[in-house]
């Protein structure tokens, strides 16, 4: 075997296991889709190989069958195999998502009863999540081991020190003091607590009011050089270093600042796609926004605009993907995207992006949780160079607006009134961004919104008495995914509808379209580019794996992006232009965009079937206008009032005026 096919192997081998845990993770936290069972079942065939570590395919096997039970018990030879091989994936020296799955695997089978000491098992399948920074499932399986009961001193004490680690709980804290008094005095464990855990140890935010990048920036290098002093070391703490070196020079040398920070937006990315980043990584990342936010210069400000760049596009448009590689499933592309993006982080190059823009006026949001109170880094960019930059605090009435926004639960998202929606629109958009994009010639405005701010219905919002309802906006999951778009230059011709008529409203929307559009029940086969595809139907899931439920049967993205597409596609689905799946961001919307479709149209929220209907009947018979301009026309003769009824459905991409 060659070394490339061996690399191959390998990566496709990494990419499983990785898909795998994603898999593994909504089992241990109760959050399993329909499809995990089946999905997981087939990823342990496909790992069934004789070249894949035996104690992968030993622990794969075991953590499925604890996860998704067969009928028939499993045999009690497997099961203490099981355990051996998780035990031996948990080893340091192992590769992280190995060990990931090891600890899923022990965790797992405590849960199912195929353990003779649970609350143990837990207990190292806790330290092995750990090691990877998983702390959510890390925090789950201590909780667990905790609850199992059992465990001797040592092991408590051990187990309090955990969780006080990964969650910085001041009552957990003192019980790991308290615990650990009762060891004697050189035991290991009691030395680390009194090392480690003291009343009142602080947590992460900003290092107080900093009076300069220069300052503040060797501050930081302190804290930094102690952290690794400590043995700690990996990529993020290294390229942080190296990164914030460059910041602590009266000038400021962005060759080894961009340096530092690609080698730790790797390590993030990495960590990302293992299902969590870790919350000291994203502070590590923000103080250095932080550090460029003091004073800022031009270059510092286009340091920041391409570090949010690099954390917004998150090597989404790094690669031109295979979209009819049909060996490879969703998920599995998924993982091989997040793997190659996060091994070879290429760093925005800004002239180029700014050339391709062209005309297009850009809004970066960049919301930040971690550091105290939250607060949201606003840079906006108008052509051919300009810049304003702002930082806006939210208060705990724009966070309960943020949270009901998301839809979970729907009573939340009812509750949203318009005026909710321009406050907080209003806070986070100056006066000044909105002056100046009015007196623009061109007024087209692309926003790349990050987090929870992915579903803010920016177009529906009232803007220091501005309205937006007319304006041409567009969301965008990168500044490098929006340069990709090219523009329309054609009208758009026929309507191809995929229409459930069992939805509320898709009768209604059928009766409407009959006569003006070619009535589909699957993909239509060979679309013109200048058609529009319209889909109004049930979805479910996220990312490639989001699916559609159309009349003949669901079809998930990945398939639709590997069909051919006209430009223009409508997803009147829930959640279809919602925020994208952890691992890999790689939303609905810009997998059709990177796949050919050029003006996107879809939901951000669970859409209100019956009022979605009637704004799509009436924006697809006005056919002299832009699919763009046609929704928002139709969106405002609706006479609906209600948010969640009128002003859930974006547009992703270009606008096709």
């Amino acid at each position: 075997m060659t070394g490339e096919h061996s690399e191959g192997r390998q990566s496709l081998e990494h990419d499983l296991v990785v898909v795998l845990t994603s898999v593994l993770t909504r089992a241990c936290t109760g959050a399993s889709n329909p499809e995990d069972a089946a999905l997981a079942r087939k990823l342990v065939h496909d790992l069934h190989q004789p070249k894949v570590d035996k104690f992968v395919r030993a622990s794969a096997v075991a953590a499925v069958m604890a996860a998704f039970p067969p009928q028939e018990a499993p045999d009690r030879k497997l099961v203490l195999a099981a355990r051996t091989s998780a035990r031996v994936l948990c080893e340091p020296d192992q590769p992280e998502p190995w060990i990931l799955l090891g600890g899923q695997a022990l965790a797992l089978l405590s849960a199912g009863g195929h353990s003779d000491q649970p609350a143990v098992d837990f207990l190292l399948a806790a330290e092995a999540m750990r090691k990877v920074e998983q702390y959510n499932l890390a925090t789950w399986a201590i909780r667990r081991a905790l609850a199992e009961g059992g465990l001797d001193q040592q092991r408590l004490v051990h187990a309090h020190l955990m969780l006080w680690l990964v969650t910085h709980d001041p009552e957990t804290g003192a019980q790991a003091r308290a615990g650990a008094a009762l060891l004697p005095e050189d035991n290991v464990v009691r030395r680390a607590i009194e090392a480690t855990v003291w009343p009142g140890s602080p947590g992460t935010g900003d290092a107080g009011v900093l009076d300069s990048r220069v300052t503040g920036a060797l501050r930081m290098l302190k804290v930094l050089d102690g952290i690794i002093g400590e043995g700690h070391d990996d990529d993020m703490l290294r390229g942080l270093r190296q990164a914030i070196e460059a910041y602590s020079r009266p000038t400021l040398d962005l060759g080894q600042a961009r340096a530092g920070l690609t080698r730790a937006i790797g390590f993030w990315r990495s960590r990302r796609g293992l299902g969590q980043v870790p919350r000291a990584a994203t502070a590590g990342l923000d103080a250095a926004i932080t550090l460029l936010l003091i004073d800022a210069t031009s270059e510092q400000v286009i340091l920041l605009c391409e570090l949010l760049e690099a954390l917004a596009d998150a090597g989404l448009t790094r690669d031109q993907v295979d979209w009819a590689a049909d060996s490879m499933s969703p998920a599995a592309l998924q993982a091989s995207l997040a793997r190659r993006a996060s091994q070879e982080p290429v760093w925005p190059d800004l002239e180029l992006l700014f050339d391709r823009l062209a005309d297009r006026h850009v809004l970066l949001v960049h919301p930040r949780r971690g550091l105290g109170d939250a607060d949201v880094v606003v840079l906006y960019l108008r052509p051919p160079g300009g810049y304003l930059l702002n930082r806006v605090w939210l208060d705990a009435e724009d966070q309960r607006t943020l949270d009901r926004l998301s839809g979970r639960p729907l009573s939340g998202l009812r509750s949203v009134s318009q005026d909710d929606v321009d406050r907080l629109a209003g806070k986070i958009i100056s006066p000044a961004f909105a002056e100046a994009l009015d007196q623009s010639s061109t007024q087209e405005l692309v926003i790349v919104p990050a987090g929870a701010l992915a579903t803010v219905p920016w177009s529906s919002a009232t803007v220091h008495g501005r309205s937006w309802t007319t304006r041409p906006i567009t969301v965008a999951a990168s500044m490098s995914v929006a340069a990709a778009v090219p523009p329309i230059a054609s009208a758009r011709r026929r309507v191809h509808a995929i229409i459930d008529s069992s939805v509320q409203g898709g009768k209604e929307l059928l009766s409407v379209l009959k006569e003006h559009a070619t009535v589909h029940t699957k993909l239509p086969a060979a679309p013109h580019p200048d058609d529009v595809l319209v889909i109004f139907a049930h979805g479910t899931g996220a990312g490639l794996e989001y699916r559609l439920h159309l009349p003949d049967g669901p079809v998930d993205v990945l398939s639709l992006a590997r069909a051919r597409l006209p430009q223009r596609v409508i997803l009147a689905a829930c959640r279809s232009g919602g925020p994208p799946p952890e691992a890999f961001p790689l939303a609905v919307p810009t997998a059709l965009l990177l796949a050919g479709a050029t003006t996107v149209v879809a939901g951000l929220w669970p859409l209100p079937a019956a009022s979605t209907a009637r704004i799509l009947a009436d924006a697809l018979l006005e056919p002299e206008s832009g699919l763009a301009d046609a929704v928002r026309a139709a969106i405002g003769r609706s006479g609906f009032t209600t948010v969640i009824d009128r002003a859930g459905l974006a547009v992703f991409g270009r606008d096709d005026r």
